[in-house]
Parts: C-alpha cells; structure tokens; sequence
C-alpha cells in the first residue's frame, strides 16, 4: 500500500453497494437532528465517549507499528539493573542471583 494515495472523499463515500450478495455500504444518511428522538443526551455522550476510546487505541496501534513505542521516547529493557533489589545488591556489594 503506498504511504502517499490521493482518496477521493466524494466518490468513496457515495452510496452504493458491494455485488457479490447484495450489502448496503454508506446508506445512513440520518442527521443527528434525526437521531435525537431515538438517544438521550447521556446515551450520545456514551456513544462519544467510545468513539473517542477506539480512536485513541487505534493511534497507539499507529505509533507503535509506525515508532515502536506510543510515546516519544521508546521504552527499552536494560537487564537486571533495573530491578530496584539488583540495585541494592550492587550499592551494598552483595552478590547477584
């Protein structure tokens, strides 16, 4: 897949439909005005908040598959002492496991 593609948003998102068995692709064309008789504020601030939860979870993906790490600075293991008891092993002289 080519990291640069040009997506036209009106021809992807017009209605239609994939024809191996009929399946409806893009026809809810509800409006939130529409859809405010069927939810109650709190159910569309729960509807939100998942939206925001999957969204977040699928930029970590981004950054972990893009950076290795979700953060700016990756995280690495340095072996044994890092562990707070190998360190005071190694402060007093006393000899490892």
């Amino acid at each position: 897949m080519p990291k640069v593609q040009v997506i036209d948003p009106s021809g992807v998102r017009k209605p239609g439909q994939i024809d191996f068995q009929p399946i409806p692709v893009n026809r809810y064309q509800k409006s939130v005005k529409d859809e405010r008789a069927h939810f109650s504020d709190a159910e569309f601030k729960a509807i939100y908040h998942d939206m925001v939860l999957i969204r977040e979870f699928e930029t970590m993906l981004n950054l972990i598959k893009t950076r290795g790490s979700t953060t700016a600075h990756p995280t690495t293991t340095r072996g044994r002492h890092t562990s707070p008891s190998a360190r005071s092993r190694q402060r007093w002289g006393w000899p490892g496991r």
